[in-house]
Protein backbone atom coordinates (compact mmCIF):
# COMPACT_ATOMS: atom_id res chain seq x y z
CA UNK A 1 0.00 0.00 0.00
CA UNK A 2 2.95 2.49 0.69
CA UNK A 3 3.64 2.14 -3.33
CA UNK A 4 0.12 3.69 -3.85
CA UNK A 5 0.94 7.69 -4.48
CA UNK A 6 -0.69 9.66 -1.08
CA UNK A 7 -2.20 6.26 0.69
CA UNK A 8 -0.19 6.71 3.89
CA UNK A 9 -1.28 10.58 3.29
CA UNK A 10 -4.97 9.92 3.27
CA UNK A 11 -4.71 7.44 5.82
CA UNK A 12 -2.72 9.82 7.92
CA UNK A 13 -5.29 12.33 7.24
CA UNK A 14 -8.30 9.96 8.67
CA UNK A 15 -6.37 10.26 12.10
CA UNK A 16 -8.30 13.79 12.81
CA UNK A 17 -11.87 12.21 11.45
CA UNK A 18 -14.92 13.05 13.84
CA UNK A 19 -15.86 9.82 13.52
CA UNK A 20 -14.43 7.26 15.82
CA UNK A 21 -14.95 4.37 14.00
CA UNK A 22 -13.32 5.80 11.13
CA UNK A 23 -10.17 6.92 13.18
CA UNK A 24 -10.07 3.46 14.73
CA UNK A 25 -9.93 1.68 11.29
CA UNK A 26 -7.29 4.54 10.09
CA UNK A 27 -4.94 3.41 13.34
CA UNK A 28 -5.67 -0.37 12.97
CA UNK A 29 -4.48 0.19 9.40
CA UNK A 30 -1.73 1.63 9.91
CA UNK A 31 -0.74 -0.57 12.59
CA UNK A 32 -1.09 -3.55 10.42
CA UNK A 33 1.13 -2.15 7.91
CA UNK A 34 3.80 -0.91 10.03
CA UNK A 35 5.07 -4.37 10.77
CA UNK A 36 6.69 -3.70 6.88
CA UNK A 37 9.95 -2.07 7.33
CA UNK A 38 9.04 -0.23 4.29
CA UNK A 39 6.07 1.01 5.27
CA UNK A 40 7.22 1.87 8.69
CA UNK A 41 9.69 4.07 6.98
CA UNK A 42 7.02 5.41 4.57
CA UNK A 43 4.32 6.15 7.84
CA UNK A 44 6.96 7.68 9.51
CA UNK A 45 8.00 10.00 6.65
CA UNK A 46 4.46 10.81 6.17
CA UNK A 47 4.30 14.74 8.24
CA UNK A 48 2.22 14.54 11.54
CA UNK A 49 2.25 11.07 11.53
CA UNK A 50 3.96 10.20 15.37
CA UNK A 51 1.96 13.34 16.65
CA UNK A 52 -1.42 12.00 15.80
CA UNK A 53 -0.68 8.28 16.79
CA UNK A 54 0.80 10.36 20.09
CA UNK A 55 -2.42 12.72 20.22
CA UNK A 56 -4.71 9.32 20.00
CA UNK A 57 -3.04 8.37 23.05
CA UNK A 58 -5.23 10.79 24.96
CA UNK A 59 -8.51 9.96 23.38
CA UNK A 60 -11.16 8.65 25.62
CA UNK A 61 -11.40 5.69 23.77
CA UNK A 62 -9.32 2.29 25.65
CA UNK A 63 -9.51 0.85 22.23
CA UNK A 64 -8.16 3.40 19.83
CA UNK A 65 -5.50 4.23 23.16
CA UNK A 66 -5.03 0.41 22.53
CA UNK A 67 -4.77 0.58 18.63
CA UNK A 68 -2.69 3.95 18.60
CA UNK A 69 -0.36 2.02 21.16
CA UNK A 70 -0.17 -0.69 18.89
CA UNK A 71 1.19 1.49 15.79
CA UNK A 72 3.57 3.29 18.25
CA UNK A 73 5.12 0.05 19.22
CA UNK A 74 5.55 -1.34 15.69
CA UNK A 75 6.74 2.13 14.87
CA UNK A 76 9.10 2.18 17.60
CA UNK A 77 11.00 -1.93 17.02
CA UNK A 78 11.68 -0.96 13.73
CA UNK A 79 14.61 -0.38 11.65
CA UNK A 80 13.67 2.93 11.71
CA UNK A 81 16.34 6.44 12.49
CA UNK A 82 16.92 6.78 15.79
CA UNK A 83 14.88 10.30 15.96
CA UNK A 84 11.68 7.96 14.87
CA UNK A 85 12.33 5.58 17.84
CA UNK A 86 12.98 8.17 20.16
CA UNK A 87 9.22 9.89 19.71
CA UNK A 88 7.81 6.82 19.24
CA UNK A 89 9.52 5.43 22.78
CA UNK A 90 8.60 8.60 24.27
CA UNK A 91 4.92 8.53 23.53
CA UNK A 92 5.06 5.07 25.24
CA UNK A 93 6.51 6.12 27.69
CA UNK A 94 3.87 8.92 28.63
CA UNK A 95 1.20 6.06 28.29
CA UNK A 96 2.68 3.58 30.36
CA UNK A 97 3.25 6.95 33.40
CA UNK A 98 -1.15 6.38 33.65
CA UNK A 99 -1.32 3.07 36.17
CA UNK A 100 -5.02 2.90 34.02
CA UNK A 101 -2.81 1.97 31.14
CA UNK A 102 -0.76 -0.87 32.13
CA UNK A 103 -3.01 -3.65 31.15
CA UNK A 104 -3.77 -2.03 28.36
CA UNK A 105 -0.16 -1.58 26.88
CA UNK A 106 0.38 -5.18 28.19
CA UNK A 107 -2.14 -6.53 26.10
CA UNK A 108 -0.98 -5.00 22.88
CA UNK A 109 0.77 -8.23 20.94
CA UNK A 110 4.67 -7.89 21.16
CA UNK A 111 4.60 -4.32 23.26
CA UNK A 112 6.97 -5.56 26.02
CA UNK A 113 8.79 -6.87 23.62
CA UNK A 114 9.66 -4.20 21.90
CA UNK A 115 10.64 -2.10 24.79
CA UNK A 116 13.13 -4.67 26.02
CA UNK A 117 14.31 -4.71 22.24
CA UNK A 118 14.72 -0.83 22.42
CA UNK A 119 17.26 -1.74 26.17
CA UNK A 120 19.63 -2.29 23.70
CA UNK A 121 19.16 1.02 21.50
CA UNK A 122 22.59 2.73 19.87
CA UNK A 123 20.90 5.67 21.51
CA UNK A 124 21.34 6.11 25.32
CA UNK A 125 17.82 8.57 25.09
CA UNK A 126 15.75 5.34 23.93
CA UNK A 127 17.16 2.92 26.23
CA UNK A 128 16.48 5.35 28.87
CA UNK A 129 12.86 6.07 27.21
CA UNK A 130 12.60 1.55 27.05
CA UNK A 131 13.79 1.67 30.80
CA UNK A 132 11.11 4.16 32.09
CA UNK A 133 8.45 2.55 30.73
CA UNK A 134 9.47 -1.16 31.64
CA UNK A 135 9.30 0.41 35.41
CA UNK A 136 6.42 2.42 35.26
CA UNK A 137 4.59 -1.07 33.94
CA UNK A 138 6.03 -3.10 36.57
CA UNK A 139 5.23 -0.69 39.38
CA UNK A 140 2.64 -3.23 41.66
CA UNK A 141 1.50 -5.19 38.86
CA UNK A 142 2.17 -8.77 39.50
CA UNK A 143 1.12 -9.75 35.76
CA UNK A 144 3.75 -7.34 33.98
CA UNK A 145 6.81 -7.91 36.40
CA UNK A 146 6.39 -11.95 35.46
CA UNK A 147 5.95 -11.35 32.02
CA UNK A 148 9.13 -9.09 31.51
CA UNK A 149 10.88 -11.43 33.89
CA UNK A 150 10.45 -14.01 31.54
CA UNK A 151 11.36 -12.33 28.13
CA UNK A 152 15.03 -13.31 27.13
CA UNK A 153 17.66 -10.99 28.55
CA UNK A 154 15.47 -8.47 30.25
CA UNK A 155 17.17 -8.56 33.09
CA UNK A 156 20.38 -8.77 31.64
CA UNK A 157 19.94 -5.69 29.62
CA UNK A 158 18.37 -3.60 32.68
CA UNK A 159 21.51 -4.99 34.72
CA UNK A 160 23.96 -3.61 31.83
CA UNK A 161 22.41 -0.25 32.21
CA UNK A 162 23.12 0.29 35.38
CA UNK A 163 26.58 1.27 33.88
CA UNK A 164 25.22 3.36 31.32
CA UNK A 165 27.26 6.81 31.00
CA UNK A 166 23.75 8.66 31.84
CA UNK A 167 22.59 9.03 35.06
CA UNK A 168 18.81 9.44 34.27
CA UNK A 169 19.00 5.37 32.55
CA UNK A 170 21.33 4.08 35.61
CA UNK A 171 17.88 5.52 37.46
CA UNK A 172 15.38 4.20 35.82
CA UNK A 173 17.02 0.98 35.62
CA UNK A 174 17.67 0.51 38.99
CA UNK A 175 14.17 1.32 39.45
CA UNK A 176 12.62 -1.38 36.56
CA UNK A 177 15.15 -4.08 38.61
CA UNK A 178 13.81 -3.06 42.45
CA UNK A 179 9.93 -3.31 40.87
CA UNK A 180 10.56 -6.56 39.02
CA UNK A 181 12.62 -7.72 42.45
CA UNK A 182 8.88 -8.40 44.01
CA UNK A 183 8.33 -11.18 41.82
CA UNK A 184 10.15 -13.91 43.69
CA UNK A 185 11.28 -15.48 40.27
CA UNK A 186 12.65 -12.30 38.82
CA UNK A 187 14.21 -11.59 42.38
CA UNK A 188 16.40 -15.06 42.32
CA UNK A 189 17.28 -14.14 38.81
CA UNK A 190 18.73 -10.86 39.25
CA UNK A 191 20.70 -11.70 41.73
CA UNK A 192 22.10 -14.19 39.53
CA UNK A 193 22.92 -11.96 37.02
CA UNK A 194 27.07 -11.49 37.16
CA UNK A 195 27.47 -8.24 38.38
CA UNK A 196 24.56 -6.74 39.44
CA UNK A 197 25.28 -6.59 42.80
CA UNK A 198 28.46 -4.55 42.14
CA UNK A 199 26.32 -2.30 39.90
CA UNK A 200 23.87 -1.34 42.76
CA UNK A 201 26.71 -1.23 45.22
CA UNK A 202 28.37 1.23 42.68
CA UNK A 203 25.79 3.10 42.33
CA UNK A 204 25.41 4.37 45.85
CA UNK A 205 28.35 6.49 45.93
CA UNK A 206 26.44 8.31 43.15
CA UNK A 207 26.35 12.49 43.81
CA UNK A 208 22.82 12.39 42.29
CA UNK A 209 19.92 11.29 44.80
CA UNK A 210 17.63 9.83 41.60
CA UNK A 211 20.43 7.47 41.15
CA UNK A 212 21.51 6.35 44.85
CA UNK A 213 17.57 6.13 45.93
CA UNK A 214 16.51 3.69 43.50
CA UNK A 215 19.48 1.46 43.78
CA UNK A 216 19.39 1.52 47.47
CA UNK A 217 15.48 0.89 46.97
CA UNK A 218 16.56 -2.10 44.34
CA UNK A 219 19.14 -3.57 46.89
CA UNK A 220 16.41 -3.29 49.73
CA UNK A 221 13.49 -5.69 47.52
CA UNK A 222 16.48 -8.14 46.45
CA UNK A 223 17.18 -8.39 50.31
CA UNK A 224 20.35 -6.98 50.82
CA UNK A 225 20.11 -4.30 53.06
CA UNK A 226 23.13 -5.02 55.02
CA UNK A 227 25.01 -3.16 51.67
CA UNK A 228 22.71 0.03 53.01
CA UNK A 229 22.26 -0.12 56.40
CA UNK A 230 25.15 2.57 56.78
CA UNK A 231 23.78 5.03 53.84
CA UNK A 232 21.71 7.89 55.24
CA UNK A 233 18.73 8.38 52.59
CA UNK A 234 15.42 9.70 53.54
CA UNK A 235 12.64 6.76 53.39
CA UNK A 236 15.31 3.68 54.03
CA UNK A 237 16.69 4.32 57.05
CA UNK A 238 14.38 1.78 58.93
CA UNK A 239 14.83 -0.84 56.52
Amino acid sequence: MAEVPGSLRKLVGLLDSGNKDVRQSAVAALSSLAFDTANRRAIAAVPGSLEKLVGLLDSGSEDLQERAAGALQNLAGGALSEGVQEKAARALVNLAADAANQRAIAAVPGSLHTLVFLLESGNEVVQGFAATALNSLAVDYVANQRSIGVISESLEMLVALLGSQREGVQGQAASALGNLAADETNKRAIVAVPGSMQKLRALMASDNEAVREPAAGALAKLGMVQYIKSINICGLRNL
